[in-house]
């Protein structure tokens, strides 16, 4: 396959002649050259006439028409997997964070106890203590915090609509990036 070089036609060096078999060449006319018409040579070059010809505009629509429909339940099957991906890695983080914040209990019910049973004349002991306490104490607060926010951030399911072509498929700017910005409509 050639590159596709300057030109507006989705199929160039793709289509073959379904008389001869010769790959189908494009010329453009009208206004800047915007109009595509795809040809075969045929014997043209020989003196005879061009095998077959027909307009590029309606096949450029139709035929990216067909990929978008035919690509559309891939594109919606990936997005249904990576929302389920998405689900699931947000799970195994709460779950994460429960198992992190029954942990930090834990040591701060043990770190209490230890100070609880600090002789209250030894002072630097017992501030030492107290110190890594609040530490654990903290540390407690705050996963719970991040699992609150984890729960308010769970995306809410959408209700699905009816599959339609996206409009940024048929916008001008993406038209005209991809050379077929006499298909928009």
């Amino acid at each position: 396959m050639t590159a596709v070089r300057a030109g507006h036609g989705l199929l160039v060096g793709l289509l073959r002649c379904g008389r001869c078999g010769r790959k189908l060449h494009i010329r453009y006319w009208g206004k800047r050259g915007t109009a595509a018409r795809y040809l075969c040579s045929g014997d043209f070059a020989s003196g005879g006439h061009y095998c077959l010809g027909f307009g590029g505009a309606r096949v450029d629509q139709r035929v990216s028409e067909e990929t978008l429909r035919a690509i559309a339940p891939l594109g919606i099957e990936a997005s249904l997997a990576v929302i389920e991906q998405h689900h699931a890695a947000m799970s195994d983080r709460r779950a994460a964070l429960t198992r992190e914040l029954q942990q930090l209990e834990y040591e701060a019910g043990r770190t209490f106890e230890q100070y609880d049973q600090a002789d209250p004349h030894n002072r630097l002991v017992a501030e030492v203590l107290e110190r890594r306490w609040n530490e654990k104490l903290e540390a407690v607060e705050k996963v719970k915090a991040e699992l609150a926010a984890e729960s308010t951030a769970a995306p809410q399911r959408r209700r699905s609509r009816p599959r339609r072509r996206p409009r940024s498929w048929r916008s001008v700017s993406t038209l005209r990036r991809f050379g077929m910005h006499r298909l928009a409509r």
